[in-house]
């Protein structure tokens, strides 16, 4: 979820007149932005960490990337709990 300029549409295409203050982007050009912050974040606490303390820190840390399958499943568990 991302700001997204008033000043054009959402597709930029010719005859798209829709407008969002909101939009969904992703690619390197976001992850940029969340990478530098959660950086940012672990040196406001360790600042005297280098930024390859702070690579490892942030690489080594990390949980499992949560997939929809799993959320999928986790929902439906939670649906026939509820029902049952």
């Amino acid at each position: 979820m991302a700001a997204w300029s008033e000043a054009t549409t959402v597709t930029g295409s010719p005859g798209d007149t829709r407008v969002v203050k909101y939009n969904i982007i992703s690619g390197t050009s976001m992850s940029c932005p969340h990478a530098s912050g959660a950086a940012a974040y672990v040196k406001a606490f360790n600042p005297s960490w280098s930024p390859a303390a702070i690579k490892s820190a942030l690489m080594t840390t990390g949980n499992g990337l949560i997939t929809a399958t799993y959320l999928f499943e986790r929902m439906i568990s939670v649906i026939f709990k509820v029902y049952r």
